[in-house]
């Protein structure tokens, strides 16, 4: 017998399970209300920026997805040199003053600390002036979910699982000191604990229309899903993540550490994809269909 009719706690089993099901369930509505809400904000300021090469890599994948898309481009370039095994870069030549500011930033961060390894490169740019101008920008236009927010959002997600996991965790303890049969309820907690780290990883960073704006533009580069090409590795990496990744600059996603497994379009940051299958459009969460409208900006 692997289910849960025995009293434990002065509660029978099968209450229990009902009740921690629909408190699970209410749970579930209300973290998911949430980040609808979020998915569907508006312009703050009634404008949409133009979009370049690391605005979409910034509603992609985040920080960690622009660091590695200039870095790609940079390497590709001539002006940064991988050592693949230790995951460190250096710099190997100049960049044209006229380039993306945060193409200068990311070499000017590698110059100024030779064989810096890459997960320090991300920490170091994530906090700079340009990567937080960029997403100032994305969010006021409607394109971006506030960081605050999305961070409240995550945390109530850690919360409440949490709390669901720690309770299932001591009935279950309970239950087997008792002799009782707690096969069902293991199962549920198993499950909740593995459904959260899968969307702390899914959650998405673009708002609806965000996601609108990045499958404009994939529909009309999807080319660079499956070839690399000449003077595009940047924007490649930007739009499908480590499936793009691994065909134009293998040595930088390497150096990153991206899977190869997202080389079959998987996503986050690693991968191809906004997490929207379970927040956005269409998925678990839904938002709003919403439109793509303003204009192309650099196009990498």
């Amino acid at each position: 017998m692997i289910g849960i009719s025995s009293s434990t706690w002065g509660i029978g089993g099968t209450q229990f399970l009902w009740g921690y099901c629909l408190v699970s369930a209410g749970a579930a509505v209300a973290i998911a209300d949430g980040w609808r809400r979020a998915l569907r904000a508006q312009r703050g300021d009634g404008s949409q920026p133009d979009l370049c090469t690391y605005d979409l890599a910034l509603l992609n994948g985040g920080p960690r997805m622009v660091v590695m898309s200039a870095a790609a481009d940079l390497y590709r370039e001539g002006q940064l040199t991988v050592h693949t095994e230790g995951g460190t870069l250096s710099v190997a030549g100049e960049l044209d003053p006229a380039a993306d500011p945060l193409e200068h930033e990311v070499l000017e961060t590698v110059r100024g600390r030779p064989g810096i390894h890459t997960e320090q490169l991300c920490e170091i740019v994530a906090e700079g002036d340009e990567m937080r101008r960029m997403s100032a920008e994305l969010t006021a236009g409607g394109l971006l979910i506030e960081e605050s927010r999305r961070s409240a959002l995550l945390k109530r997600l850690w919360i409440v699982s949490g709390l669901l996991v720690t309770i299932g965790a001591f009935r279950i303890l309970a239950g087997i000191d008792a002799g009782n049969p707690v096969g069902y309820l293991l199962g549920i907690v198993i499950a909740l604990a593995a459904a959260t780290a899968f969307l702390t990883h899914r959650a998405p960073r673009a708002t609806s229309r965000g996601r609108a704006e990045l499958e404009r533009w994939r529909a009309g580069y999807d080319g660079l899903r499956r070839q690399a090409l000449p003077g595009q590795t940047a924007l490649g990496a930007a739009l499908f993540g480590g499936v793009a990744l691994w065909l134009a600059a293998p040595e930088i996603a390497s150096a990153f550490g991206v899977p190869r497994e997202a080389s079959g379009g998987g996503s986050g940051d690693g991968g191809g994809g906004s997490g929207s299958g379970w927040f956005g459009d269409g998925g678990w969460f839904g938002g709003d269909g919403g439109g793509c409208g303003g204009g192309c900006g650099c196009g990498g």
